[in-house]
């Protein structure tokens, strides 16, 4: 009887594992390598910007030529974005171009300066604003001008003794006024009103006013003539001298045909009398110019010499005005030299 060996079961098992791998490998030398395998994995990284170097330019040229302006000072200011100080990144001068250029520049807002004035030209108050982005060029641009002329220095006046307006003689007349005058709410001006009347013929009266003007602090003379016996109150002609503290008077006088002129007129150099017939001209007269208050064109002399006289009568009739309130006060106050007559002068139209 033969004898039947049977294999352990540890050695079948590797026998199998055995077989199975050789299959494995006589089939991979059928399909070729396999493909390798790759494990991706997802990973989150912020951006973040980094400023980047650019480059500013400033042009400095003369405004009136174009041509460049070398040895000017700017200096380079970074803006605040968040509120704070601005910073001063330097200061810069121009070259024989004109120009002044900055490299690495980050990113942000800047402006140029004027550090100094340059020489020959008026100061430059402008902030010249540019932005440089990446690396780019920012340009900017400064045209200076010449510094205006200064003004040539007025002549000394030597002092005369003249007076314009006697300050305190003008106070105590205005505070005069004031009190004993009465009150009106001008269009322009609210202002104080002292009148005084004299008969002018057997009908008609001269009203002559003496004005504050309370808005604005200032004197007038004023007169007017008006029907004032008869039935109604026509004021046919108004005259206003204002009183100032300067030589130069400024004149309005209205005709009985509701026109309206102005001249001015230098206090100093207005001759004019007491006597109301006494014909007296000046030279000083011929040049005077009265103008239209309409349109502001010059009138004829026909209407300008009728000024003329006008405001000599307003003057005569101050003095009358002082006396008729008692005041004391006479025209030499308010800058204007009255000339006696009593011995019969009289100034011609082609006097010196």
């Amino acid at each position: 009887m033969k004898r039947r060996f049977t294999k352990p079961a540890a050695v079948l098992l590797a026998s199998l594992l055995l077989a199975a791998s050789a299959a494995t490998a006589a089939s991979a030398a059928i399909a070729g390598p396999s493909a390798p395998t790759f494990t991706t994995v997802m990973r989150h990284t912020p951006k973040i910007l980094f400023p980047v170097p650019g480059a500013a330019t400033l042009t400095v040229m003369d405004e009136e030529t174009g041509l460049p302006v070398a040895g000017a000072k700017y200096d380079l200011i970074r803006k605040s974005l968040y509120g704070g100080a601005d910073s001063k990144i330097g200061t810069y001068t121009t070259d024989k171009d004109g120009k002044i250029t900055v490299s690495h520049a980050t990113t942000g807002t800047f402006y140029w300066r004027a550090a100094s004035e340059a020489e020959g030209y008026a100061a430059d108050g402008d902030k010249h604003d540019f932005t440089v982005w990446a690396a780019q060029f920012a340009d900017a641009a400064a045209n200076l001008a010449k510094p205006a002329p200064e003004p040539e220095p007025e002549p000394e006046q030597e002092d005369d003794g003249y007076i314009a307006l006697n300050a305190e003689k003008a106070a105590a007349l205005a505070a005069f006024i004031d009190e004993n005058g009465r009150y009106y709410e001008g269009n322009a001006a609210n202002y104080y009103l002292l009148p005084a009347f004299y008969n002018f013929d057997e009908k008609r009266v001269m009203e002559v006013s003496l004005v504050h003007y309370a808005d604005e602090d200032k004197l007038a003379l004023a007169f007017g003539r008006a029907m004032v016996s008869g039935e109604t109150d026509d004021v046919y002609t108004v005259a206003i001298l204002t009183l100032n503290n300067k030589a130069e008077k400024y004149f309005t006088y209205t005709d009985m045909d509701g026109d309206t002129f102005h001249m001015t007129v230098d206090a100093r150099n207005f001759f004019f009398t007491l006597d109301p017939d006494a014909v007296v001209w000046s030279a000083d007269y011929e040049g005077l110019t009265a103008y239209n208050a309409e349109d502001g064109t010059e009138t004829s002399e026909e209407i300008r010499d009728r000024i003329i006289y006008e405001l000599r009568s307003l003057l005569i009739d101050f003095q009358d005005v002082m006396e008729y309130w008692g005041l004391d006060m006479t025209v030499d106050d308010i800058g204007f030299t009255m000339h006696d007559l009593s011995e019969d002068i009289t100034f011609e139209a082609d006097a010196e």
